[in-house]
């Protein structure tokens, strides 16, 4: 599932058109149009909180981490805790083509054994 595709079925979950959400999120509904299509790529960090707020969704939910990575971005609150030695950690899964966080715990505790 896409980014898109997922705030659509949020969207119509609230039974919103794309006017109304885009006006509680004060974003362009064209913009939201493109979004929910997949024309446009997904917005940054600022708008997905604009738009789960939108939809009601509280900032700490679930459902808005979902989103955002979907969206492939880092929460505010999360991106000013990142330190080198985690984008290091995450390169280093990367290399070992490990790609579901499932599998994260065992790569890391191996690396420190």
């Amino acid at each position: 599932m896409t980014f898109g595709q997922r705030l659509r079925e949020l969207r119509k979950e609230k039974s919103m058109t794309q006017k109304e959400l885009a006006a509680k999120a004060k974003i362009d509904f064209t913009y939201l149009s493109k979004i929910e299509t997949g024309v446009m790529p997904p917005p940054r960090a600022k708008t997905i909180l604009a738009l789960a707020k939108g939809l009601g969704i509280d900032k700490n939910a679930a459902i808005v981490d979902e989103l955002y990575g979907l969206a492939k971005k880092i929460p505010f609150d999360l991106s000013k805790k990142v330190t080198p030695e985690m984008i290091q950690m995450l390169r280093s899964l990367q290399d070992k083509k490990i790609d579901k966080p499932e599998d994260w715990q065992d790569a890391v505790q191996k690396d420190n054994t």
